[in-house]
């Protein structure tokens, strides 16, 4: 129908002027067609480049593949948009040259979503859909189920869930029937890689990793054709991903985390190496301070587009002392924002997250007023309460890295 057309154009305008993103040009319309100019892509889908290939795919091919699909999905989800069908015919190569940039082109089941409230219309493609769609109540996370799909499809070389008919796939999703964890094309993968999948692949949706923190798993972070350490390229969406997701937490949880930062950022770890030289690559006038200007300056760089408010409001977000700039503590409480606090909240089961642990976490929590102050409300009595606590203090509705 022509309000289906008009609906994806004007979520391809929302979310154009990404790299990973097709670039619609312009759209009219005659009485009975309407037109779509985009950028040309000449490079083939995902199945096209690799089932011609001579050579056989890497996993640090898919690591490349998969960043690329994640960078898009992240962009889409910051401006409040589920793709809703991602799947590798629905990502076309820029040039038939090593390298070329991977694009998401088609978002004709695409919608916007509200924060705080579910998607309720099923949309996908059975190999590929997340349980909850079937269950019509989803959002965001179940774009990043369907990568964890690709990613399985692409190491293993089939999905995971499969069956004789369409109607038996969605019934083997719905019911978890899949995917083999013991076959032998899975034992054969690193275990970065299968943790990665593991984690995308988690039933429950609230606690698979967003868009975001999927862009900081091991596996890809490790990945030599993605980048050779986490933070060697100006910085990237991922980085950009972790500020504004602490920017968008609620006080306690950026209590806790700040606690977690201060013994972070006192340690020896090759991870706190990797955040002083981001942070000195986005302090140009090394006052140990990030301004707004320099702030711009370095979203500028990377792929994501922000306005002069939303840079505003995210540099107020990460600003805890009230400064008006992003000191060191407050840059790498955020990006500890990717690490789990406690088991149930972390989006990996391995390898461990070098962070300290809860029981360091209790003092400054109790130290600082961030409790309501009614008759009922109190601080968590306990080490067993403060995880619920910390993470109460979430918005996971917002529209970014939800979750």
């Amino acid at each position: 129908a022509i309000e289906d057309i008009e609906r994806e154009v004007e979520l391809m305008m929302l979310v154009r002027g990404h790299e990973n993103i097709v670039y619609l040009k312009e759209a009219f319309e005659n009485e009975d067609t309407v037109f779509l100019v985009m950028e040309l892509l000449t490079g083939g889908n995902i199945y096209d480049r690799y089932s011609r290939s001579s050579e056989n795919l890497t996993e640090n091919d898919v690591a490349h593949v998969v960043t690329q699909v994640l960078n898009a999905l992240a962009h889409c989800h910051l401006k409040g948009v589920v793709m809703c069908d991602v799947k590798p015919d629905n990502f076309l190569f820029e040039q038939h040259s090593p390298g070329a940039q991977l694009k998401a082109i088609d978002f004709g089941l695409s919608r916007q979503f509200t924060p705080g409230r579910a998607l309720r219309r099923a949309a996908g493609t059975a190999f590929f859909v997340a349980p909850e769609v079937l269950r019509y109540e989803y959002g965001p996370e179940s774009d990043v189920w369907s990568v964890g799909v690709m990613a399985y499809l692409l190491l293993v070389g089939r999905v995971p869930f499969n069956g004789q008919s369409e109607k038996e796939v969605l019934l083997n999703v719905m019911r978890g029937t899949g995917p083999d964890y013991e076959a032998p094309e899975w034992r054969r993968i690193s275990p970065e890689a299968q943790s990665f999948v593991r984690a995308l692949l988690n039933r429950d949706a609230a606690l698979r990793p967003s868009a975001c923190a999927a862009l900081s798993h091991p596996w890809l972070r490790n990945s030599h054709t993605v980048r050779g350490s986490c933070f060697d390229t100006p910085l990237d969406s991922a980085v950009v991903c972790a500020l504004d997701s602490f920017a968008r937490s609620g006080r306690m949880r950026k209590i806790a985390v700040r606690a977690m930062a201060r013994e972070t950022a006192a340690s020896k770890l090759k991870i706190v190496t990797d955040l002083e030289e981001q942070f000195k690559h986005m302090d140009a006038d090394h006052t140990e301070k990030i301004s707004l200007e320099e702030l711009k300056h370095v979203i500028e760089q990377s792929s994501l587009k922000y306005t002069d408010t939303e840079l505003r409001q995210l540099l107020n977000g990460l600003d805890m002392d009230g400064a008006g700039t992003i000191n060191y503590l407050e840059f790498v409480a955020a990006e500890c924002e990717c690490c789990p606090l406690t088991p149930p909240l972390s989006p990996y089961p391995s390898p461990p997250c070098p962070f300290p642990s809860l029981r360091t976490l209790k003092g400054p929590c109790e130290e600082e007023a961030v409790f309501p102050a009614t008759a009922s409300a109190r601080p968590p009595s306990s080490l067993q309460d403060l995880p619920s606590a910390v993470s109460a203090g979430v918005q996971r509705g917002a529209p970014f890295c939800p979750g």
